[in-house]
């Protein structure tokens, strides 16, 4: 008997008798029924094609949202794992990766230490001409400049120390430039005269040879080779820089005198005062007194400098009996009198003497040295000349006015 693939329902059987076909189709029908009857009850147990849950419907589902950021949540860089301290980073930083994550970091230090060659860079080589020594051909340009540059002082003052000021020199704080090398000096820095020379402050200051009495010391400016910013100064007897005795690691700037200053007959230093470039004695110098004729074209002055010219502050006093005149005359270099005129003329009133006093400047020769010329040409009474030294202006030192 056939029947179908599916349910395994009889099929009609075509030579079979009517009567037993009618039996065959009530199974049939009954297997159908009970197929059909079947299907329904499963469909029924079925949601429609268009349906909804509720959140609660869905087990655990609720429970996991809970535990998610709300949809609103910003994140940072920070917030990430492998990054630290982007938020607190200044601006125009960027992250960098490293062993342990990325940090931020200035360009230029993620870059680090890198160089380029000129033909990097477009339109460099144009730009300069093309010069292929061109590092060669800066350096000389720099050099030639740096030669050009003025020198000059600012500050770096001498003072007698005030705990010991007839051998110690304070040198106030400033900084100087000589032969295109700029150094500095931040405090005061005290040397010691009757001491040879050592670095730093409270440090000797002679660069040769014993302090000794009535001398001129000359002080110059030392830098140190290996740490170019370290200043120095040291004293000397020498009126050029390149007769100076040097430290060793050190270098003495050309030209570079920032002042000079005397010793007594006691090898001590006398008291002054310096502003700028003008040095005043607290007591004045005596250069000498005279009653007589004199006349010295290349006079060595007590109270000034050997071996630079400075303007020499001279007080000049003149006194002249009755009847008598005294003539005084200063200049640099030597020239012929003119009787009856001077820098000082003082002429003796009849029956009683005439005293005169008068302050003058005098530029030295650049030994140091300068004429003087007295006379009484008229009279039989007697007269007398005193000059004094004030100080001096060191004029050649290019100390600024500030």
């Amino acid at each position: 008997m056939s029947v179908t693939p599916n349910f395994g329902i009889p099929l009609p059987d075509v030579a079979a008798e009517v009567d037993e076909e009618f039996f065959r189709l009530i199974t049939a029908w009954t297997l159908v029924d009970d197929v059909l009857k079947n299907l329904s009850d499963q469909i029924s147990l079925r949601a429609p094609s268009v349906h909804t849950h509720s959140m609660g419907q869905i087990t655990g589902l609720a429970a996991a949202l809970a535990q998610k950021m709300d949809a609103s949540t910003i994140f940072t860089l920070d917030s990430l794992d492998d990054v630290d301290g982007a938020d607190a980073a200044a601006l125009n930083y960027v992250l960098v990766k490293s062993a342990t994550g990325w940090r931020p970091s200035s360009a230029s230090a993620a870059l680090g230490l890198h160089q380029h060659a000129m033909s990097d860079i477009v339109g460099l080589m144009t730009a300069l001409g093309n010069d292929p020594n061109l590092a060669a051909t800066l350096a000389s340009e720099f050099e030639n400049i740096e030669t050009q540059w003025n020198d000059y002082v600012e500050g770096l003052i001498p003072s007698n120390n005030s705990g010991t000021p007839l051998l110690y020199v304070d040198i106030s704080p400033g900084r100087c430039r000589f032969g295109g090398k700029y150094v500095v000096s931040g405090s005061i820095l005290t040397k010691r005269l009757n001491t040879a020379w050592s670095a730093g402050n409270n440090g000797g200051f002679l660069d040769a040879g014993n302090i000794a009495a009535t001398k001129t010391y000359h002080i110059w400016t030392l830098r140190n080779i290996a740490t170019p910013a370290t200043i120095d100064f040291i004293a000397s007897l020498q009126n050029a820089h390149g007769a100076v005795t040097v430290p060793a690691g050190w270098e003495i700037l050309p030209n570079s005198r920032i002042g000079s200053i005397l010793t007594n007959g006691s090898a001590q230093i006398p008291a002054f005062k310096q502003y700028l470039n003008q040095l005043k004695f607290v007591a004045n110098i005596a250069e000498f007194t005279i009653s007589s004729a004199f006349s010295n074209a290349a006079y060595n002055p007590l109270g000034t400098p050997d071996g630079i010219s400075v303007d020499a502050f001279f007080h000049m006093q003149s006194t002249a009996q009755a009847n008598v005149s005294a003539v005084v005359d200063m200049d640099t270099e030597a020239r012929s009198p003119t009787s009856g005129y001077g820098d000082l003329y003082v002429a003796g009133a009849p029956g009683g003497s005439t005293s005169i006093r008068v302050s003058t400047t005098i530029r030295l020769t650049s030994a140091g040295l300068c004429w003087v010329y007295t006379n009484f040409p008229s009279g039989n009474g007697t007269g007398t000349v005193t000059i004094l030294c004030l100080g001096w202006d060191d004029y050649t030192v290019p100390r600024r006015k500030v």
